[in-house]
C-alpha cells in the first residue's frame, strides 16, 4: 500500500514539475476524464486523440526516473496501439 502511494507522489512530481497543465494530468492519472494535451513549461504541446485516455500513461511509460522521458527539439513521442484483426 505504501509503495504504491510512494510511486503515485513520484508521478505527480514528475509531471508537475515538467507540464504547466499538471492538475489536468494528475486529474486524468486518477482517473478523471481525459486529458488530450499535455503542455511543457517551454510551450511544447503533446497531443492526443480526442475523448481517448491514455496520454498520461504513455508520458510515465517512458520511464519518469530516468530524466530523459521528455522530448526535446524534434523528438517525437509515439505510443503504437495494434488491434488484432478477426
Amino acid at each position: 500500500m505504501m509503495t504504491r502511494r510512494l510511486e503515485n507522489l513520484r508521478n505527480y512530481c514528475y509531471l508537475a514539475a515538467r507540464f504547466r497543465n499538471s492538475p489536468q494530468l494528475i486529474r486524468a492519472y486518477r482517473d478523471g476524464p481525459p486529458c488530450e494535451t499535455a503542455v511543457l513549461w517551454n510551450g511544447t504541446q503533446l497531443t492526443h486523440p480526442p475523448g481517448r485516455g491514455g496520454l498520461v500513461g504513455t508520458i510515465l511509460d517512458q520511464d519518469p526516473g530516468s530524466g530523459t522521458s521528455v522530448p526535446v527539439g524534434t523528438d517525437i513521442l509515439v505510443d503504437v496501439y495494434i488491434a488484432e484483426t478477426p
